[in-house]
């Protein structure tokens, strides 16, 4: 076949061939939905690994650049038909800056071009060198997907109708990938059956052992680790910032830190490099989603990380049913569970999840003595990995308030019945009650913060901020910080620290890490769950002693920079990791 007659049958065919896309269910009913199938492939790679850049090899009309530019992604398709390219330049036209189209073939691949994925999708289809094209790809990109036709009757019609006007059609068994891919400098990653389709192939190159972060440019040393940091989704809580904040400060020469996302979320703080885009729904709520299962195997299988940490319960139990390549898995403990899960067919399957992991790191005594006494972990698995905030962000004031003004006491934390809000609330109403000058604030967000607001505006005395990016500042013009959660659930709460480097005595609740972070009587107090009057009598005693207040707010920022710093955080994590995966490994 020509690229004459090749490029014209399209040219010629151009509404027809994008027509096939313009209804997936229309597509399905006519047996096309393969065509479908492998978009949402290469869509959920591409998102799946946080590419920046993508090609997309004989792009036709287009139907990759709406679901790749909205999710920030930069397209350029390229086509030799002028039809397609006019085509594709509509769908281009509603998203300038991200998507282009350009009027060129495969063949004028040249190394200048640099993606970080490339499409060939329904291109190896009438390609008869395929190892040239797939070489180019590789060349131009760290990562290739395409799909290819397999040998057998539908492929034999196909040809008849296509070789009537003078265009080859080539089938692809899947014994044969292998060997394409060594011939062309890459390797496969996973082949992916579409029915008596074909398949679609994720290629990568061959060359180093781990890809680079998907969006860097240039390979990634084969001496640098990479470790894969594996969170729900994304949100303004304590774990979030902190895998953030620890990824900023250990990224670097000697490691790749890489943050990864299950689910779809709006961008909140984690700022995460990739994320599976799978979205929030029943599956999700009735406890598994077999959908992140898939793709998680396959961002694992094209990045071979050489360390996997889930941050929390809901990580573990997917990374637990998929392959690492050898890589351990660290399950980091934020948190204790909850009582119904100690007990029962609960408790055993809590047991199983934490067998499956290498390590068990907990932010907290508490949570490790939890995975010991209550889920069987062994001694020799266990390893504490305290919590920690960075001392320059979070610092006191720098003078310290005047004696006349009324007492500013604060609240931070994601509005749920087990923050207990209200509890706050109801001890600023005591308080105002008993004749002192306070006045509270509430900050943060969550399904009870407009019961919270109402009840704010009914009592009066508190002023209800909603989620807030500026919470050192507020943390620095308050007086006292006040924590009244529930025991459940929690582990070290890092909003303790935060406060207590801000220079402020804190009065909380005796959940797990609260005693480590705070030593009662010295820098704040300490008192149980569920006993107001020990509370208030706390707060009291904060709110009419203004020397006592600044002398435990003073004493809790050296202690909480000696101890909790995000630098004193970084080092355990970095003799940890040095611990369980050596640079020198194998």
């Amino acid at each position: 076949m020509s690229s004459g007659d090749f490029h014209t049958y399209f040219h010629v065919r151009a509404n027809r061939f994008a027509a096939f896309y313009s209804s997936e269910p229309v597509a399905r009913a006519l047996g096309r939905g393969p065509l479908f199938d492998r978009l949402r492939f290469a869509i959920d790679t591409a998102v799946g690994l946080g590419a920046k850049r993508v090609l997309d090899v004989g792009c036709g009309s287009g139907p990759l650049f709406a679901p790749l530019a909205t999710k920030g992604i930069h397209v350029t398709g390229i086509d030799p038909a002028q039809a397609m390219v006019a085509l594709a330049g509509q769908q281009a036209a509603s998203f300038p800056g991200l998507v282009e189209v350009e009027s060129r073939g495969w063949e004028q691949l040249t190394e200048v071009d640099a993606y970080d994925v490339a499409f060939a999708l329904g291109v190896f289809d009438y390609v008869g060198e395929p190892a040239e094209l797939l070489g180019r790809m590789g060349r131009a990109a760290n990562h290739v997907i395409a799909s290819f036709p397999s040998p057998g009757l539908r492929l034999n019609l196909r040809k008849i109708r296509y070789g009537a006007h003078g265009v080859g059609v080539h089938g692809y068994p899947a014994a044969g990938f292998d060997r394409l891919a060594s011939n062309s400098g890459l390797e496969v990653v996973e082949a992916v059956p579409l029915g008596r389709a074909g398949h679609v192939v994720h290629f990568r190159r061959r060359s180093a052992r781990s890809p680079e972060r998907i969006g860097a440019t240039g390979e990634r040393s084969s001496r640098r680790r990479l470790i894969l940091h594996v969170l729900p989704y994304d949100v303004a809580r304590g774990a979030q910032v902190f895998a953030r904040d620890l990824r900023a400060l250990l990224d670097g020469d000697r490691d790749e830190h890489h943050i990864l996302t299950l689910f779809r979320s709006p961008p909140a703080v984690l700022q995460a490099d990739s994320s599976l885009e799978v979205p929030i729904g029943v599956l999700r709520t009735l406890g598994f989603d077999p959908r992140v299962v898939v793709q998680l195997r396959r961002v694992l299988g094209a990045l071979r990380p050489d360390v996997v940490v889930a941050h929390g319960g809901e990580p573990l139990k997917y990374l637990a049913l998929v392959g690492r390549g050898g890589a351990p898995l660290v399950y980091f403990a934020i948190g204790t569970t909850t009582e119904a899960a100690q007990r029962g067919v609960r408790r055993a399957l809590y047991s199983v999840l934490f067998s499956r992991a290498d390590f068990v790191a907990g932010v907290s005594a508490e949570t490790l003595d939890e995975a010991q006494r209550v889920f069987g972990v062994r001694a020799d698995r266990i390893v504490l990995l305290p919590n920690g905030r960075d001392p320059q962000l979070f610092r006191p004031r720098e003078e310290a308030p005047s004696g006349g003004d009324s007492v500013s006491l604060v609240f931070v934390g994601h509005l749920t019945a087990t923050k207990r809000p209200f509890r706050f609330l109801a001890a600023m109403d005591e308080l105002r009650r008993r004749g002192h000058d306070v006045r509270g604030v509430v900050v943060g967000d969550g399904p009870l913060e407009q019961d919270v607001r109402r009840a704010a505006s009914i009592s009066g005395g508190v002023e209800v901020l909603g989620r807030r990016d500026d919470v050192p500042d507020l943390l620095r013009a308050a007086d006292v910080f006040v924590f009244t959660s529930v025991v459940e659930s929690e582990g070290m709460p890092g909003v303790l620290i935060e406060a207590a480097l801000s220079g402020l005595p804190t009065v909380a609740t005796s959940v797990p890490g609260a005693s480590t972070v705070i030593a009662d009587g010295r820098t704040g107090f300490v008192v149980p769950p569920e006993d107001d009057e020990a509370l208030l009598e706390a707060l009291e005693r904060l709110v009419t002693d203004r020397g006592l207040r600044l002398a435990q707010g003073a004493a809790a920022r050296v202690r909480a920079a000696e101890a909790f710093s995000l630098e004193e955080s970084g080092r355990s994590w970095r003799a940890f990791l040095d611990r369980i995966a050596p640079h020198n490994r194998a």
